[in-house]
C-alpha cells in the first residue's frame, strides 16, 4: 500500500469543526492520512475537513487524499465543510448512505 503523508497545512475552519464534533459528544483524534478520526457511540469516521467558505477549486481533494479514500473502501469517510455537516453526520444512523452521497465518484466494488 502506498504511504500517505499528510502535510501540516490546516483548513481555517478545522478547530471550529473539531469543536462541533466534541460538542456533539464525539472523540476527536486529529491526524492520520486525512484530518482526523472521529468516534461516537461505537462508530468511527475518517474525516477530511474542507473550508466551505472557499471556492470549490480550493476544496478539492488532493491526489493523496483521493488515493487513501479509494483504498479505505468500506470504511466510513466523511468530507466535512461546515458545523451543520457535523450535526448531520452525527445524527445519521446509516453511515454507508452518507459515505456514498458525499463521495459519488467512489463506486461500490
Amino acid at each position: 500500500m502506498p504511504r500517505h503523508v499528510k502535510t501540516s497545512r490546516r483548513d481555517d475552519n478545522e478547530l471550529e469543526i473539531f469543536a462541533a464534533f466534541r460538542a456533539c459528544g464525539c472523540l476527536v483524534y486529529p491526524g492520520g492520512p486525512l484530518d482526523a478520526v472521529v468516534g461516537l457511540r461505537g462508530q468511527w469516521w475518517i474525516v477530511e475537513i474542507k473550508d466551505g467558505s472557499k471556492p470549490p477549486s480550493h476544496r478539492r481533494l488532493t491526489p493523496a487524499e483521493k488515493a487513501f479514500i479509494e483504498q479505505a473502501h468500506g470504511y466510513p469517510v466523511a468530507i466535512i465543510e461546515t458545523t451543520r455537516a457535523v450535526r448531520d453526520l452525527v445524527n445519521r444512523s446509516d453511515f454507508a448512505i452518507y459515505h456514498a452521497s458525499v463521495l459519488p465518484w467512489l463506486s461500490p466494488r
